[in-house]
């Protein structure tokens, strides 16, 4: 089993390990096709490497400082908390990320090194997360084409929180009203949201 040091290894190392042996076996004299096959990334991301004089870190609206907290949040005593409670705590160490981020990322990293947790009864094994743009989509099907998983979640979601099960409510009827084609019903469309936005 990895150790704590191992697991929390920087995800930019690893970028960094494949950009040298990209531009290494470039040197040695290899096509982009045979170094494809050999790091196991595109070609693609091959000449964009080749491009490059150096691999910049890696930044963006979406990157998080996750890496910061990762031998923190691997110690054994955080082996039993819920992902809501550690979320809570590197926060107020200072992480930048969301829950969502926050998810996503634990979940990669136990993953990554195939390490498990134990958990408290109440506690799910691993939180699945969906993307804004799947719940969304998932919002404006009819619940008897969705997969089995993904209608637990809905109902779930619903049943937590009222309004996103008024959002799929109005989502759905939007969708009904281009079909129809009816006069004057995106204008009672429309008053219906706006009743319920001021409640």
């Amino acid at each position: 089993m990895p150790t704590v040091e191992t697991a929390a290894m920087n995800t930019n190392h690893e970028l960094r390990v494949r950009f040298d042996k990209v531009r290494e076996f470039k040197d040695q004299g290899y096509t982009i096709r045979a170094i494809s096959r050999s790091v196991g990334i595109s070609r693609v991301t091959i000449r964009k490497y080749l491009r490059m004089d150096f691999l910049p870190k890696k930044t963006g609206s979406r990157s998080t400082n996750f890496d910061a907290y990762q031998l923190y949040l691997l110690q054994a005593t955080n082996a039993e908390k819920p992902y809501t409670d550690l979320h809570t705590d590197i926060v107020k160490q200072g992480f930048n990320g969301g829950y969502t981020q926050f998810c996503n990322n634990m979940n990669i990293l136990l993953k990554r090194y195939k390490m498990t947790r134990t958990y408290r009864k109440s506690d799910p094994s691993i939180i699945k997360t969906w993307s804004a743009g799947k719940l969304s989509f998932l919002l404006q099907k009819e619940p008897k084409i969705l997969m089995k998983e993904d209608n637990k979640f809905l109902n779930q979601l619903c049943s937590k929180y009222p309004v996103i099960k008024q959002t799929a409510k109005q989502v759905k009827q939007f969708k009904k009203l281009f079909k129809d084609k009816q006069e004057g019903s995106l204008q009672q469309w429309l008053d219906e949201v706006a009743n319920y936005c001021e409640k």
